[in-house]
C-alpha cells in the first residue's frame, strides 16, 4: 500500500489475521490499527486520534529518539506489528490499553533486582547449583527439555489464539 492511498480497516484487519505478529505496517496502517483501541476525548475525530498516533510513533522511529522503548522501520519503512504492539503497550501504560487482540511475540526481561530476588529464594529453599561437571551436563540436558516443552506449548496457544483472532474477525 501507498503511503497517500487510504487504508480499508477490513481489508488490514484480514491481513493481520493472516501473517500475524510479522505483519509490516506502513505508518498509516500502524496509526489506523491502534486508533480502535484508543479512549477518544470529546469532539475527537478518526482523523484527530489518527494524528495524534502518528506523532506518537514519529518520535518513538525517529533516529534521536528518547524513548525507552524506541519504535524501529524496517528498511521499507514499515513497521513490525510485533514492535509496534510492544511500544503501543509501554508508550500508552498509563492508560490502561493491553491491546490484547493484536498479535505479538511473548517478550520477557528481567531487572537486575528480580534477579537478585531469584537467586536468594533458590539458596535459601535449598535448591543448589551441581558441583561437578557431569552433573551440570545432565541439568543442562534437562532445561534444555523443558525449553522444547515450553516452546512447543508456546507455539500451539499461539495457533489457537490466532485461530479465535480470525473467528473474530470473521464476525465482523
Amino acid at each position: 500500500m501507498s503511503q497517500n492511498r487510504p487504508t480499508d480497516e477490513d481489508s488490514l484487519r484480514r491481513r493481520i489475521a493472516e501473517m500475524g505478529a510479522d505483519t509490516r505496517l506502513s505508518r498509516g496502517e500502524a496509526t489506523l490499527i491502534l486508533a480502535v483501541y484508543m479512549k477518544w476525548k470529546v469532539g475527537d475525530t478518526l482523523a484527530t486520534v489518527r494524528k495524534r498516533i502518528g506523532t506518537a510513533i514519529d518520535r518513538a522511529s525517529s533516529a534521536n529518539s528518547e524513548e525507552a522503548v524506541p519504535l524501529k522501520r524496517g528498511a521499507d519503512r514499515r513497521f513490525l506489528m510485533d514492535d509496534l504492539v510492544h511500544w503501543a503497550r509501554w508508550h500508552y501504560r498509563k492508560t490502561r490499553l493491553t491491546f490484547e487482540d493484536l498479535p505479538s511475540h511473548t517478550r520477557v526481561s528481567i531487572d537486575g533486582s528480580l534477579k537478585a530476588r531469584i537467586g536468594v529464594r533458590m539458596r535459601a529453599s535449598g535448591v543448589g547449583y551441581p558441583g561437578n561437571l557431569k552433573d551440570c551436563q545432565d541439568l543442562i540436558g534437562r532445561l534444555y527439555l523443558e525449553i522444547a516443552e515450553l516452546k512447543d506449548h508456546a507455539s500451539r496457544r499461539e495457533v489457537e489464539r490466532k485461530r479465535d483472532l480470525a473467528a473474530r474477525f470473521k464476525k465482523k
